[in-house]
């Protein structure tokens, strides 16, 4: 992953999987990495780092996640991201529904035994889902283990 005359260097793949998901004028949103591809992406980019952010990367900086930029878009180091993965989502089509039958339902009002108080379930039933498929993609690296 981090020598450059390899078909698996790092950077390769990253541009492969980009310009399969590319199409006219959409692209991934931003890209999510495990500690693993983190890793090797600085390793391979360090000392060329640009600190001119796009409002987007500069957005997620404020927000305190560990941010570098791909493409002008930001690179998110996720500690809860699997493995040695790399996600390259299109937000634009990812959205969260909401089930019709449960959607911010209030249960029944209840009195707790030591408390002078009510209180009541909310419950909801979400689900995430993604149309135009073409437009996210993922590395999976199993030798980028450290």
């Amino acid at each position: 992953m981090t020598d450059p005359s390899s078909d698996y260097f790092l950077l390769r793949v990253m541009r492969k999987v980009w310009l399969a998901c590319q199409h006219n004028k959409e692209h991934p949103s931003m890209v999510l990495s495990s500690d693993n591809l983190w890793n090797i992406y600085e390793e391979v980019n360090e000392g060329k780092q640009n600190f001119n952010y796009s409002a987007a990367t500069q957005f997620a900086v404020d927000a305190g996640f560990q941010v570098a930029e791909y493409r002008g878009v930001p690179l998110v180091y996720d500690e809860y991201c699997p493995g040695s993965f790399m996600f390259f989502p299109n937000l634009d089509y990812i959205k969260m529904r909401i089930r019709s039958t449960r959607n911010f339902d209030l249960g029944e009002w209840q009195k707790p035994v030591n408390q002078l108080a009510r209180i009541a379930q909310i419950t909801v039933a979400l689900q995430f889902t993604c149309n135009n498929s073409r437009y996210h993609g993922a590395i999976e690296c199993n030798s980028a283990v450290s």
